[in-house]
């Protein structure tokens, strides 16, 4: 989509090469009570090209510190090993082995794989972070404000706790999440015996427009060696998709008998589904209520609000829209008021004439003249 699209996809890379495809992780993350750590990768034969195990490919395993540049890593170097294999469709192709990762942590590897004389045989494995702090998912699209979140964490690794935590946009003051905060309201936010990463799910229910860009991680802790240590999880930044703005409907001045409407207009467009409702009071005083689609209204859930043959106890009414998700009021729009004009007559004058002579009734309109197009008299016996 064009620049204001709201969500994108990941992006995805295109390797022209000698008919191989490879297998490596993006993240490990050891546990925090283990020095060792090992990347790894396998080349698959593609449906193009020779099979891989037909060429002799050379191997050399790469290593970016934090700020630093990628430097070749020399196998028996620097707690490195590199365990080469032949090349296969089920083989290990290349093992990096790190026996002091802890030394490493932050650190980005990857390995080019060549072929000599063969410059077009030439690539570079993907990236792969050697990190001891666990990733936290579920937070990777934004949210809808009053919508719901489920978050994680990734990690082969037991603790003996867990407890989620959250702070503010802008702010580093990381708070405990207790469970009895409401709007949004949490559950699943601590945990204690053999924790793994199949129940450390953090539940966000009923989350509101104004936690957007609030940060959540979860402190993890761990006993080795009768040592307890806790580790925090990297942060996680919740993005909720803000309501639109809601334009204010005009006041309506219309006759007694005729019709009207009122309408509002939401911008920007976005990608929550948000549902229209309007209301009605007597007076600037008295409680809202909901309209439905019954004489003299309709159109009570769209942006436009239809009134028909409005009678003159209308006068006074105030209107406004609501923006509603899953029945939440996500926008209140500004009330419009309605006039309804009536004419005024002046009373007639009672009639006291002889047999057969002529009587003459009149009247004047004193009030909202315009509101006349026709005059009918009537009489009764």
């Amino acid at each position: 989509a064009g620049s204001g699209a709201l969500l994108k996809s990941n992006p995805a890379m295109l390797f022209v090469g000698p008919g191989i495809g490879y297998h490596q992780a993006g993240r490990v993350t050891p546990c925090p009570y283990r020095a060792n750590a090992s990347f790894q990768f396998s080349l698959r034969k593609l449906s193009c090209g020779a099979p891989p195990e037909y060429y002799n490919y050379t191997r050399q395993w790469q290593e970016k510190r934090p700020d630093g540049e990628w430097v070749n890593i020399t196998s028996g170097t620097g707690g490195h090993t590199v365990t080469n294999e032949a090349s296969g469709a089920d083989n290990v192709f290349s093992r990096l082995s790190i026996s002091n990762a802890r030394a490493h942590d932050s650190s980005l590897y990857r390995c080019k794989v060549s072929l000599p004389g063969n410059p077009g045989a030439e690539f570079f494995t993907r990236e792969s972070k050697l990190t001891y702090t666990p990733a936290v998912t579920g937070l990777s699209a934004p949210v809808c404000s009053g919508g719901n979140a489920s978050l994680g964490i990734t990690t082969n690794c037991t603790y003996i706790t867990y407890q989620w935590q959250r702070t503010a946009a802008g702010t580093t003051d990381w708070t405990n999440i207790t469970g009895s905060e409401t709007s949004p309201s949490y559950s699943g936010q601590r945990g204690i015996t053999s924790v793994t990463s199949a129940i450390t799910t953090l539940t966000i229910s009923n989350i509101p427009a104004s936690h957007n860009g609030y940060q959540y991680r979860c402190v993890l802790k761990s006993a080795y060696n009768d040592r307890l240590k806790d580790e925090n999880t990297e942060a996680a930044t919740i993005t909720v998709i803000q309501a639109p703005a809601l334009t204010a409907p005009s006041d309506q001045s219309a006759c007694a008998g005729s019709n009207l409407s009122f309408s509002v207009a939401a911008s920007p467009a976005n990608a929550c589904s948000l549902n229209y409702q309007w209301q009605s009071r007597a007076s600037a005083t008295a409680d809202w209520a909901d309209i439905g689609n019954a004489a003299p209204y309709s159109g009570a859930t769209g942006p436009d609000l239809r009134v028909t043959n409005v009678t003159a106890d209308y006068n006074g009414r105030q209107y406004r829209c609501l923006l509603k998700r899953d029945g939440a009021i996500v926008v209140e729009g500004e009330p419009a008021n309605l006039t309804v004009n009536s004419p005024a007559l002046t009373p007639l004058s009672n009639q006291t004439v002889c047999l057969g002579d002529r009587a003459a009734f009149s009247t004047r309109v004193t009030a909202n003249r315009s509101c006349i197009s026709s005059y009918k008299w009537q009489y009764r016996a």
